[in-house]
């Protein structure tokens, strides 16, 4: 019992210090934002969000001014309306298997306001340890 307690308090710290390392480079949070950001714009195709790899969805959030699909292996895609929702469709729905290239999500005319992040793990992982949330 002893044994096990100790490897969890290793494990904990261990899980602290990297939180810490990746909080402390504010630099790096900023770039991963910037390449989610600009991978976002390569999966918006007329007024659409399409996929960028193929995956099964796993979750999808909304809320009045953002919506965020993540995927199975590790991808996701956040999309914000910084006026409140433009009049959108999510073309998928949980547990549904998607293909690159397909549509994620139809969005009005006002396509130029959306901001529209794409995550790959990678920049999930980096922006996870700053506590990161979509603005």
């Amino acid at each position: 019992m002893w044994k096990f307690i100790e490897d969890l308090k290793k494990d904990i710290e261990a899980g602290a210090n990297e939180i810490a390392d990746n909080i402390a480079d504010p630099q790096a949070s900023k770039e991963a934002e910037q390449k989610a950001l600009h991978l976002g714009k390569s999966a918006v195709k007329n007024n659409q969000v399409l996929a960028l790899e193929d995956g099964t969805v796993e979750m999808i959030n909304q809320d009045q001014d953002q919506i965020e699909i993540y995927m199975d292996n590790g991808h996701g895609y956040g999309i914000q309306f910084p006026f409140g929702p433009v009049g959108y469709k999510v073309e998928v729905s949980p547990n549904e298997k998607v293909h690159k290239g397909q549509v994620l999500v139809t969005f009005g005319p006002d396509e130029d306001k959306a901001r529209v992040y794409a995550f790959t793990p990678d920049l999930v992982r980096v922006l996870s340890h700053t506590h990161y949330t979509i603005q």
